[in-house]
């Protein structure tokens, strides 16, 4: 999986590198001449349009047009047993993965000259799989990182910490971003979403057998790391950490809650964003990271009506271990 995954990015780069560049060099050749076979494959297997093969046209779409256009693929999908779900774009990323990788192997195969976007490529792909330097290194590159969090001592410097993180995108409390406006797609909007947990909210929203043993390994997952920076009481403070997160998806809306667009639509001005949250200042945290607005839209009303609770004086030790 992380070759796959990594063959992604790269992937992403080298497509963005050559589409910019004039010069037919190797690697757009290799490019052009997968796309081409794929694509004269894909047009044989007929992998594009609708396919009606995978409708049931036994059902009258007046009746239920979602099984009309869903139902033969009902019927004959099957769920593959690595994988939680499954469906179109499911397909969709396994055929890019598929592709990307197809490429990523061409690439590494040839030779290239120092500075060439195919040698970069290559050097990148070289770091990520060199697993000796990277458990030799341990956590020698995060180290400031750590320093950093360690440093923090009330919630100014935690507010400080948390603006810088914007250009890391290491800040799991809260983020924005531009979307357009779902009451005006005239304009765009700024949105300032909820919190980024480490387990999926489900396991903690909804309580069952199943949810409480992946909470429990997800536990150990976490004593893991915390053992790995240092931690002698890993356990105690792992447990610490999953109670907070659970504390914050009972905030956050449900999967089911956030399919009706107006529970995620909760417009404020910033002077109605600093009465609602006092303990962060997010309208200088929103003009540190350069955007300069008077107008945000809160897609989780509630977490932002509960934020104070969470991020408070009293909570700086447990934040920054959950940092």
């Amino acid at each position: 999986m992380k070759i796959t995954s990594l063959g992604i990015s790269l992937l992403a780069g080298a497509y963005f590198l050559t589409s910019c560049s004039t010069q037919k060099n190797a690697t757009e050749q290799k490019v052009m001449e997968v796309k081409k076979e794929e694509n004269h494959a894909h047009a044989q297997q007929h992998d594009h349009g609708i396919a009606l093969d995978l409708m049931d046209t036994s059902v009258r779409p007046q009746d239920d047009f979602y099984n009309y256009v869903n139902g033969g693929w009902m019927k004959t999908a099957v769920i593959p047993s690595d994988k939680s779900t499954w469906g179109s774009f499911q397909e969709l990323r396994e055929k890019t993965d598929e592709n990307s990788l197809k490429i990523l192997k061409n690439i590494l195969s040839e030779n290239y000259q120092k500075g060439t976007e195919g040698q970069q490529i290559q050097d990148l792909y070289a770091t990520y799989m060199d697993m000796d330097k990277r458990n030799a290194d341990g956590i020698k590159p995060i180290e400031k990182d750590l320093e950093e969090i360690n440093s923090i001592r009330n919630l100014k410097d935690l507010q400080n910490y948390l603006i810088g993180a914007v250009r890391t995108g290491d800040n799991p409390l809260y983020g924005w971003s531009v979307y357009t406006d779902l009451k005006n797609s005239k304009m765009n909007a700024i949105y300032l979403g909820g919190p980024r947990l480490g387990l999926g909210k489900d396991y903690y929203q909804k309580e069952n057998e199943a949810n409480t043993k992946t909470i429990a390994e997800y536990k150990k997952y976490v004593a893991s790391l915390l053992q790995i920076l240092g931690y002698k009481n890993a356990d105690a403070t792992a447990q610490k950490i999953v109670d907070f997160e659970k504390s914050l998806a009972k905030t956050i809306l449900t999967n089911e809650e956030g399919r009706d667009a107006n529970k995620r639509y909760n417009p404020k001005t910033t002077a109605e964003l600093s009465k609602l949250v006092k303990n962060v200042n997010l309208a200088n945290y929103l003009k540190e990271a350069g955007v300069n607005t008077d107008r945000v839209i809160l897609s989780e009303l509630k977490y932002y009506e509960n934020l104070d609770k969470f991020i408070n004086s009293n909570n700086i030790a447990l934040i920054k271990d959950y940092l």
